[in-house]
């Protein structure tokens, strides 16, 4: 489970505040002030995109599927099957009660094997047996869901229950390494660096669509092989466009998580 291979720093750091965490590295805090308070979530009013589990209406249960199918995998596959999945299995009952085949038959193209339908199981499971069919409204609750890591428990946690923390995930890592000219890891659990800086541009009200809008630009902006660094709004801000688009790091292209 996440939460077993998550260390209490790796955790605390992911979940706390600096204020609440206590003294951060300023430099850390520091680095990317220089680009306009709020920009994220005007950035996303203007460019972000559209997939059916961001609606205001979707159940915890559907944004947690939503997430489970998206990790190593590209949003627009995970539209064309996420619809009919959670339509024919709306609730951790009856999702943990449907035959393997028949989730297998809705969720196959989108790679993994059987990983996919197991974790959709486990965790379908689990909420049954621990939570009554509800998904909890507790980072600690969801960090100890099997499948579930810390990428995905920030998602569920803002997307789900609107509250304010940060959302890193590999590409969200790769755009602060560019931003700042730091090297960073690519396991989103260890790069306790890329969430010191989520929280330092977390703004204050607004932490949905702000994340929304650091994800989509991370992932549609500042891709992995062919960065857009001559159209992008904040390149003044950026090392790596500074420095003549020096490689500096190779994270991938698709959503990872720490499970």
């Amino acid at each position: 489970m996440a939460s077993s291979r998550s260390s209490r720093r790796d955790i605390e750091t992911a979940t706390n505040s600096p204020g609440q965490a206590g003294a951060r590295d300023s430099a850390s805090r520091n680095q990317l002030s220089g680009i306009p308070e709020g920009f994220f979530i005007q950035w996303f009013k203007s460019h972000g995109r559209y997939f059916p589990w961001r609606e205001r209406h979707v159940t915890p249960f559907g944004v947690l599927v939503a997430e489970i199918l998206l990790r190593q995998t590209k949003a627009e596959m995970v539209a064309s099957c996420w619809p009919e999945l959670v339509k024919r299995y709306p609730s951790p009952q009856e999702l943990a009660q449907a035959r393997e085949g028949e989730i297998w038959e809705l969720v196959h193209n989108l790679g993994l094997g059987r990983q996919r339908v197991l974790a959709l199981r486990a965790v379908s499971s689990e909420l049954v047996r621990r939570f009554k069919g509800q998904v909890p409204a507790s980072l600690e609750e969801l960090l100890s869901l099997p499948h579930v890591g810390l990428y995905t428990a920030h998602a569920v946690c803002v997307f789900a229950f609107g509250m304010r923390l940060p959302v890193v995930d590999s590409n969200v890592i790769r755009l602060f390494s560019r931003l700042t000219g730091q090297q960073m890891k690519k396991d989103i659990r260890r790069c306790l660096v890329a969430w010191e800086i989520a929280w330092s541009i977390l703004p204050a009200t607004g932490a949905r669509e702000h994340n929304f809008g650091l994800l989509d630009f991370a992932g549609t902006v500042c891709t992995s092989l062919y960065p857009a660094c001559i159209s992008c709004p904040i390149s003044c801000y950026c090392v790596y466009h500074a420095c003549s688009n020096k490689f500096i790091t190779n994270s991938s292209s698709s959503r990872g998580d720490d499970t």
